[in-house]
């Protein structure tokens, strides 16, 4: 017999007892409650969000990062792989450590972040897990307001869309 499910004896027995029921009584519970959550997250049938809240979501999940100067959660959204590519006014960056190094040279504080907003995006479903993203953004700071477009491509893994390659162009 397992020892949590001996019934004690003897003077101790009733010291012992209660809490060994109601070690025995939380375990039950806890069993239950993660069954029940268990159930309530995986419901047959129930089918995952569409590719395009899902997408629209990522972007989402970028915006707020950045507008919190939290850089590193927003490049979460990236593909995490030296084959990510960045395409700019400027320059062509191949790999997801150069971007974000490059995102923490040119945007070392708060300030220089300013806050993002993403506008006039449209997704299209290239294929079950291919997509593309057009759109613009503007970046509002103290002292200016630069702003441009954007072209993603994006690949649905396993666990989640990426964005695999970047084309974001700064306005005149």
């Amino acid at each position: 017999m397992h020892p949590c499910n001996r019934i004690p004896t003897g003077a101790t027995a009733s010291k012992s007892a209660p809490a060994s029921y109601r070690r025995t009584a939380l375990y039950a519970f806890l069993a239950g409650l993660l069954m029940a959550l268990a159930a309530c997250a995986t419901q047959p049938g129930q089918e995952p969000a569409p590719p395009e809240a899902q997408i629209r979501a990522l972007l989402d999940a970028q915006q707020l990062a950045w507008n919190r100067g939290d850089i590193e959660d927003m490049m979460q959204g990236y593909w995490h792989d030296d084959a990510l590519r960045f395409d700019t006014n400027s320059a062509t960056i191949f790999g997801w450590q150069a971007l974000y190094d490059r995102y923490r040279t040119r945007y070392p504080d708060r300030a220089a972040m300013g806050k993002l907003q993403f506008s006039d995006m449209q997704i299209h479903l290239i294929d079950a897990d291919h997509a593309s993203i057009d759109g613009s953004w503007e970046l509002q700071r103290a002292s200016d307001r630069p702003h441009g477009t954007f072209t993603l491509g994006l690949r649905r893994f396993k666990e989640s869309w990426k964005i695999v390659q970047d084309h974001t162009e700064l306005a005149p």
